[in-house]
Parts: structure tokens; C-alpha cells; sequence
């Protein structure tokens, strides 16, 4: 039961997710995030990822991603994700829709997910969940956003966690940098407050890392990218808890 309750505490993390410290209402052009406002405005996008916990390997989230646009202002999002331990299995899906308003400086999303757990002889448990999310662009350098995740969710009753909300802001000093901050409060657990940033020293390379206090949490993550693919390696370390690796590949 271990590994159940390392899932229901990470809820998923996408590689730019993790290597932030799950810094993510301000991310843009992302299709793995726990704020669907973070949709990219392009014809395709989409993303496959594989997100595992180190000291036991087989416990381990597969995640994809594809996104939609078919005018320059809405979008339509689809997500899927997996994860098995023992005789454990939990799938999710999920569809959602977003917009741009006001020019382009505020985008609203919502998204509906669907859970399925399956504990072999001992039940299955079906649910719903909406999450809903912003971001708001009052300067093209500042980007602030929020979002709502697992509005339904109950914990145990509604894996895979508690409900979990995140506001916060990104600012960039200069074209190649972002800095980001980021407070969440998931469950009744304290708040969290995520600091992190993004660097592009060359196009081909995008290097990020980010803290989480006070319940301490460590990452850091690059991005390869080639022509208009990029692979994504991201590592995340919570000293009670231990080590997650993430690998994927996105495109554009």
C-alpha cells in the first residue's frame, strides 16, 4: 500500500512539471499540466512521458498528451494516463476546451477527467472530476495563472489525490530566462511555495530546476531539442519520500 499513497501524493508529473518542483500554473504551450490553461496555441502539439519513482521503479506513470487548434483562439485538449503496482491498476482520461479573450491576454480552460481504479478482487471505483484553470498576460514579460484541480477529489475516495489548488506568477527578465513562484495547497496539507526558473543558453538546449518548501522538494530538468522535437529529462527528490525520474518526447 506503500506505493498507492506515493501515487496519490505526487498526483502526476510531466517532466517540466517535475523538474520545476510542481511549479506549473505558469507554463505555456504544455500539454501535461495540471492547469489545462497551459495549452498551447498551435494546429498540433502533443507529448508521451513516462514519470517513475526510483527506488521502486514499477511504480511508474505513463502519460500522453495531444492538443488541438483550430483557429488561433480555442483549443481542444485530450490526456491519458496509467499507472499498475501489484494488482493495482488506475487509468484516466480526460477532454477539455480553452480560449483566448481580450486579445490574447487571458485564457480561460476547463477539463473533464475520468478515473478508473481497478483493485482486483476487491472492487473497482469509477469517478469524475472537472479541473479548471487561467493565466492572465497584463505585460508581455508577466504571466500570472491558477488553477483547480481534482475539484471532486476526496483522497482515498476519488484517487489518485485531494483536491489541489495553485495560483502564482512568471516573469522574464530577459528573452531566454523565466523566473517563477507559485503557492499550492493540496488537501489539508500547509501550503506549498514552489520558487523556480527557465534557461535557454542555446535553442537546442533549455535547462530548468525549482524548490518547493516548506515540505521540501527539489528539482531540475533539460530539454534536447531538434528541429521541432524536443526530449525531456527531468529528476525530483523529496527527502521523505525519495527520487522521481522523468523521460519524454514532445512535439513541436
Amino acid at each position: 500500500m506503500v506505493g498507492l499513497v506515493l501515487l496519490i501524493w505526487g498526483q502526476y508529473y510531466a517532466p517540466v512539471a517535475l523538474g520545476l518542483s510542481g511549479a506549473q500554473s505558469c507554463l505555456t504551450g504544455e500539454v501535461l499540466s495540471l492547469n489545462p490553461a497551459t495549452f498551447p496555441q498551435r494546429r498540433w502539439s502533443g507529448e508521451v512521458a513516462v514519470t517513475a519513482y526510483l527506488p521502486a521503479p514499477e511504480l511508474s506513470w505513463r502519460l500522453g498528451g495531444l492538443a488541438f487548434s483550430w483557429d488561433s483562439l480555442q483549443v481542444l485538449q485530450a490526456q491519458l494516463m496509467y499507472w499498475g503496482w501489484d494488482k493495482i491498476t488506475h487509468w484516466q482520461g480526460g477532454v477539455g476546451y480553452g480560449a483566448s479573450f481580450f486579445r490574447r491576454k487571458v485564457k480561460l480552460a476547463v477539463r473533464t477527467r475520468a478515473l478508473f481504479t481497478d483493485f482486483a478482487e476487491y472492487g473497482r471505483l469509477w469517478r469524475f472530476t472537472p479541473d479548471v484553470g487561467f493565466q492572465f498576460f497584463p505585460l508581455p514579460q508577466l504571466v500570472i495563472g491558477g488553477y483547480g484541480y481534482n475539484l471532486l477529489g476526496v483522497g482515498w475516495g476519488l484517487l489518485p489525490g485531494a483536491l489541489r489548488y495553485g495560483l502564482g506568477l512568471a516573469y522574464a527578465p530577459l528573452p531566454t530566462a523565466l523566473l517563477m513562484a507559485e503557492l499550492t495547497q493540496e488537501g489539508s496539507a500547509n501550503p506549498q511555495l514552489h520558487t523556480a526558473f527557465l534557461y535557454s543558453p542555446h535553442r537546442m538546449l533549455h535547462w530548468r530546476a525549482g524548490i518547493a518548501v516548506p515540505l521540501l522538494q527539489i528539482g531540475t530538468g533539460i530539454d534536447l531539442a531538434y528541429q521541432s522535437w524536443r526530449l525531456r529529462l527531468a529528476y525530483g527528490y523529496q527527502p521523505t519520500l525519495g527520487s522521481w525520474l522523468a523521460v519524454g518526447v514532445a512535439h513541436p
